[in-house]
């Protein structure tokens, strides 16, 4: 008899599987479980933050901002910050959106959710560029720059991404500015 290998399950898998089908509901009660049980716990907080997306699906904002809530103040408040900033995000407020995304940059700093925060922040950008939606990808592609995105290819791909947008924009005086401000805090 050969034993293969452990396997771990999350404890997030079930309600996690039934978020992704649509059955928010569902999804809603087993996070709310979760996130009793394991309160003060990474995946208390991770299972409180999904019952805010699992409301936020459910087209509930005021129950899913109850739900973000309950990490402010917490280990778990980065995840409160990000919850909101994609609330915003689906009633399509992008300047409130940004705002909490700063937020949550701040709040994470120096902690394991940074890359997370901008992850968002790419992802965001990306995704205003392939809608066309300009203006609105500049000022996320400024927040990746503004959040030391790490890296030096990192950064120079938001400043590649930032000053190609802004020509497109017809906008190259503003391009220009923002790599003379950069060529500055080099110097």
């Amino acid at each position: 008899f050969t034993r293969g290998l452990d396997s771990q399950v999350s404890c997030l898998a079930i309600p996690d599987h039934d978020f992704e089908r649509g059955r928010y509901p569902e999804a809603l009660a087993g996070y709310r479980q979760i996130a009793e049980e394991l309160a003060g716990r990474e995946e208390g907080f991770m299972a409180r933050f999904k019952a805010g997306l699992s409301r936020m699906k459910a087209e509930d904002p005021l129950g899913a901002e109850s739900e973000f809530k309950q990490l402010d103040g917490t280990p778990g408040e980065v995840l409160a910050q990000l919850g909101r900033s994609m609330l915003f995000a689906h009633e399509g407020d992008h300047c409130r959106e940004l705002m909490r995304l700063g937020a949550a940059w701040r709040v994470s700093k120096g902690t394991s959710a940074l890359p997370f925060v901008l992850a968002q922040l790419w992802s965001r950008a990306a995704e205003n560029l392939q809608r066309g939606n300009l203006p609105v990808a500049v000022q996320f592609l400024k927040d990746v720059l503004r959040c030391e995105a790490p890296g030096a290819h990192r950064r120079g791909q938001a400043l590649s991404h930032l000053c190609h947008t802004l020509v497109r924009l017809n906008n190259p005086a503003e391009a220009l500015q923002v790599l003379q401000s950069l060529k500055g805090e080099k110097g």
